[in-house]
């Protein structure tokens, strides 16, 4: 009898546990959903043909890319040369390729790696959005084609993106 009733707790425990895990997915499904639209609107806008697509916890979204062999940005011994790695990344005559995935935790120990870098095929723009009062933040990876400046796309998606920021449930 006893044994019976601690199977009974055990299986209670697990019901609530994994009843409180799908409600944390389901929340941050929703975030994601909440993303989406205004994120695709303005992709769409630029990029008429993009495919938009989730990936686990991740947004993606892509329009004319292909695969660029492009140097690893990581520390090297002195001597050494970087390797090179195989990335997607828009074409020359143009394409986006974005990655937006929803993370839990705090965004502050990332900002510093936040901007804009150009390599050889393309620029990779890295952003990072708290989502206030809602414990998650998004890691953004944005590749557009190859260029000195900020283009109007590049400038129009990051201030959509830092509009994020009231869209959730403190402001309701």
């Amino acid at each position: 009898m006893k044994m019976k009733k601690i199977w009974i707790a055990a299986v209670l425990l697990l019901a609530t546990c994994s009843g409180v895990r799908g409600q944390e997915e389901q929340n941050k499904d929703r975030l994601l959903r909440e993303v989406e639209s205004p994120v695709v609107k303005i992709v769409k806008k630029h990029f008429p043909k993009v495919q938009v697509t989730y990936k686990g916890q991740a947004l993606h979204l892509e329009s004319s890319v292909k695969v660029h062999e492009e140097w690893t940005l990581i520390k090297s011994p002195f001597g050494n040369k970087p390797s090179k790695e195989k990335v997607i990344g828009p074409r020359k005559e143009g394409g986006v390729w974005c990655d937006i995935e929803l993370k839990r935790g705090d965004k502050r120990i990332e900002p510093r790696q936040e901007g804009r870098i150009v390599l050889n095929h393309f620029a990779e723009n890295t952003v990072y959005q708290e989502l206030t009062g809602t414990g998650c933040y998004l890691h953004i990876t944005l590749r557009v084609p190859k260029s000195e400046r900020e283009s109007l796309f590049e400038k129009e998606f990051k201030k959509t993106i830092r509009s994020l920021v009231h869209s959730f449930s403190t402001d309701r």
